[in-house]
């Protein structure tokens, strides 16, 4: 069930969108932001999102990981992954980018870990220090054949129609390990929107945004994962 939320119009992608010049970006397709909520969970999605508008291929989706208070934030997250971590863990991010989360991984765990990147796209720094496969992962077959202490999900799961479809294989894939396996997820939360009415938040790119309780929600279909999520 969903009930009407945000209608953004006919709008270019934001992010993913790279015109080469004015008149490239004059002539971008406008796509309908078309948002709407569940009244229960109060996740918000655009309903007329389709995937084959955004050229995820060959625009990979940009970081900015340069900020000081965002790397404190990237360090932070790597302490309490690795913390929770045996030894010689193995570590699996899922539509990792460029890798700069999976290098700060690599230097957190000290070399004792196995490293491994998912991304459809390729940049020139992708896989630079750690395992790289330029293909989506599977969670229903990847989980068991590389057998994963953690998996992490940055940033990714806004960007899908069906998270919990990804949550949910992911889960059946670590109860066939002989071992716990971590989740850790992160995803924008859009809980000031209701508290200041801003709309930056809202772009085509985005069709999945989460509040806090949304993402609890989510992040409970967890189940055979342990969960160390975080907006």
């Amino acid at each position: 069930m969903a009930v009407p939320f945000f209608d953004g119009g006919q709008q270019p992608l934001a992010t993913l969108g790279w015109p080469a010049s004015a008149s490239e970006a004059m002539a971008m397709e406008r796509l309908p932001h078309d948002f709407v909520q569940c009244p229960v969970c109060t996740h918000v999605w655009n309903r007329s999102f389709r995937y084959d508008a955004v050229p995820y291929r060959d625009s990979p989706n940009r970081m900015f990981n340069n900020g000081v208070i965002w790397q404190g934030h990237l360090a932070d997250s790597c302490d309490r992954l690795v913390r929770r971590m045996p030894p010689h863990p193995t570590l699996v991010e899922i539509g990792c980018g460029e890798g700069h989360f999976l290098r700060a991984l690599a230097k957190a765990s000290g070399g004792d870990a196995r490293i491994l990147g998912f991304d459809p796209s390729t940049h020139p720094e992708t896989g630079q220090g750690f395992e790289f496969h330029a293909r989506l992962f599977e969670p229903l077959a990847d989980v068991v054949r590389y057998a994963p202490d953690a998996i992490v999900i940055r940033h990714v799961i806004e960007h899908l129609t069906d998270p919990a479809a990804l949550i949910e294989a992911l889960a059946w894939g670590a109860s066939q390990l002989d071992k716990p396996c971590w989740l850790f997820a992160e995803s924008p939360c859009i809980d000031r929107v209701f508290a200041t009415g801003r709309l930056a938040d809202f772009f085509y790119e985005h069709t999945s945004h989460f509040t806090t309780n949304s993402f609890r929600t989510l992040m409970a279909r967890a189940r055979s994962l342990r969960a160390g999520a975080w907006l």
